[in-house]
């Protein structure tokens, strides 16, 4: 009955019942955040599923599971950048967990210390005080503290302004930390103390105890530390005992890893080999099984020195070896995840090219927006005034003289071409994209239909146009009827007087398109006007050829929503041949290109 009521919770309900039970039970977590994640999947709650995601990265963190957590934060950040591009705080939570995997897992405190500072770049501000001491932990790792010192400083202000015990919990482990790095014990003591009770308040206001059993144990651990630099070994063992059920209760991999190696440091001090010895090959093995290669190398650095002192130069020869083969295997491990940052790298290049054509896209639809209404409201009162002028001219035909009656005429042809620019544009605007499935074309009927429509201009020219029985073409009818109607309309208007007009019309099929020919014996066009002709209103002949220039850019625009090209070459007529292309997977790319 339980398992049944739980399915039946919405998404976002399912995600803060896993927040709940995370310190308490990992595995129950995880199934939730995973029916949760599925939910918001189907019904495409993207920011939810991002939410989701770093969630996942940062308790594989607090596990020590690096390599798990760096997968999920792949992900959500190809989320964010395919459907959240614009969502600057989600952003900034996930490179504060990039910041963290790689200064707290892989030790690369330049990548995490850029990821850091790009989170903060972003001016989140219940993320400031946590940037702030991350910036500080990562400097200290650097070596670089007079700078750690600065963010570590500015994280208490905010932290003790806005009362948050939990931030502050890190701020004095760092402080601890880096105070400790200067071996200044007893002040690192009571860095790492403050640390502790301010733990206990944290437990009163954070939810998720799991973020604050993390805390408590590395402070700890700090403290540890302090006693083993120092010589002070009374207090160590009890502390250790205290870390390890801690770590194993809540699952802390990282933690407890941390508190074998802290046993094992305190009998190398002690120079207890024997007990090194029992401890020595399980802690191997667990570090080896959660890949942590620093933890080996530690533990087989000491190995190695214990056998050096006692003259077992053999056995250190064989854990020198380990140690080089430990160390291979996390470049081959670390070599992926950087391959991984230069993917990402890589992808954010691409979808900020996406942002910007979809910018671009945008502009344009506004543009053939502002162009059709324009467009459309000019030819109404361009049409009245084309009326209103014929209808002067017939009524005043006789009292006017040839100068005004040669003006009347001009206004009219013009006021007539520009209304015939206005329905071509609109034409040009509204041809429609080659989405979902194509209709199977009859070409030879659209091809028939098109001659019967420019029939008196044919005969006018004496015309002969040649073609054979064509292949059905998927694409549709009336764009094909608009090409060819085009094309043939082309080769009449440009013909010689001299001789009579000839045109003809090939159809080829291969294997990934339909290519199309329209060949004539016309006057042909100069090599230097081949890809200039396409152009919008572009005419090269304006005194001795009528017409717009319109009608190859809306042949070049209809190709182009089926992804194909059009292009024209000279042929042994003299004349000129159009060809263009019809792709056969159109279809799919288009579907492609939507995912």
């Amino acid at each position: 009955m339980s398992n049944l009521i739980v399915t039946e919770l919405s998404a976002e309900h399912l995600f803060e019942k896993a927040k709940e039970i995370a310190s308490e039970s990992s595995e129950k977590a995880f199934d939730l955040l995973d029916k949760g994640e599925a939910k918001a999947k189907a019904e495409e709650n993207y920011p939810l599923i991002c939410d989701i995601l770093i969630f996942r990265a940062r308790t594989y963190r607090f596990q020590g599971k690096f390599f798990d957590g760096i997968e999920q934060c792949n992900l959500a950040y190809r989320s964010i950048n395919r459907y959240l591009p614009n969502d600057e705080n989600r952003l900034a939570y996930l490179y504060k967990e990039y910041g963290c995997i790689y200064c707290d897992g892989f030790f690369n405190f330049h990548s995490a210390l850029d990821y850091t500072l790009k989170a903060l770049s972003y001016n989140v501000k219940e993320l400031r005080t946590a940037l702030y001491n991350n910036i500080g932990s990562q400097y200290i790792s650097l070596g670089e503290y007079d700078k750690a010192y600065s963010y570590l400083t500015k994280g208490q202000r905010f932290c003790l302004e806005s009362n948050d015990p939990y931030t502050l919990c890190f701020i004095y482990e760092n402080f601890g930390n880096l105070i400790r790095a200067e071996k200044n014990y007893p002040k690192a003591i009571t860095y790492y103390q403050l640390g502790l009770s301010a733990c206990e308040e944290a437990y009163k206001v954070i939810e998720n105890e799991q973020s604050v059993v993390y805390i408590q144990s590395y402070l700890e651990i700090g403290l540890v530390k302090c006693y083993l630099e120092s010589n002070q070994f009374s207090e160590v063992p009890t502390l250790i005992q205290k870390i390890q059920k801690r770590a194993k209760t809540s699952n802390s991999l990282s933690a407890l890893s941390n508190a074998y190696l802290l046993e094992g440091e305190l009998l190398f001090l002690k120079k207890d080999k024997a007990g090194f010895e029992k401890i020595f090959a399980s802690s191997l093995e667990f570090c080896s099984k959660n890949d942590f290669y620093e933890d080996k190398d530690e533990w087989l650095r000491l190995m190695i020195q214990f056998c050096e002192n006692q003259g077992a130069y053999k056995e250190a020869l064989i854990c020198s070896k380990q140690m080089v083969a430990n160390q291979k295997d996390q470049r081959s491990k670390m070599r992926t995840t950087n391959f991984l940052k230069f993917l990402e790298e890589k992808e954010l290049e691409i979808f900020e090219l996406e942002k910007h054509n979809r910018e671009i896209q945008m502009q344009k639809e506004q543009l053939e927006q502002f162009a059709y209404i324009v467009a459309h409201d000019l030819k109404t009162p361009l049409s009245n005034i084309s009326n209103f002028i014929g209808l002067f001219s017939r009524k005043n035909r006789a009292k006017v003289d040839e100068d005004c009656q040669f003006y009347l005429d001009f206004a009219l042809d013009n006021s007539k071409h520009l209304y015939k620019m206005l329905d071509d544009l609109l034409r040009y605007i509204t041809i429609g994209e080659a989405k979902g499935d194509m209709p199977s074309c009859e070409v030879d009927k659209v091809l028939m239909h098109v001659i019967d429509n420019h029939t008196e201009e044919i005969n006018s020219r004496r015309a002969i146009i040649e073609f054979l029985d064509f292949v059905p073409v998927k694409m549709h009818s009336f764009h094909l009827e608009i090409l060819l109607g085009n094309l043939i309309k082309n080769a009449l208007k440009f013909s010689k007087k001299e001789q009579s007009t000839y045109i003809k019309i090939d159809l080829t099929e291969n294997k990934d398109e339909y290519l199309f020919s329209v060949s004539d014996n016309g006057i042909g066009i100069k090599e230097e006007y081949h890809k200039k002709i396409f152009d919008v209103f572009k005419q090269l002949d304006k005194m001795n050829y009528q017409g717009t220039g319109i009608g190859l850019s809306i042949c070049k625009k209809i190709i182009n929503t089926y992804g194909g090209k059009i292009w024209v070459s000279d042929n042994e007529m003299g004349g000129a041949s159009f060809h263009f292309n019809i792709p056969k997977d159109r279809r799919v790319e288009l579907e492609q290109v939507a995912v």
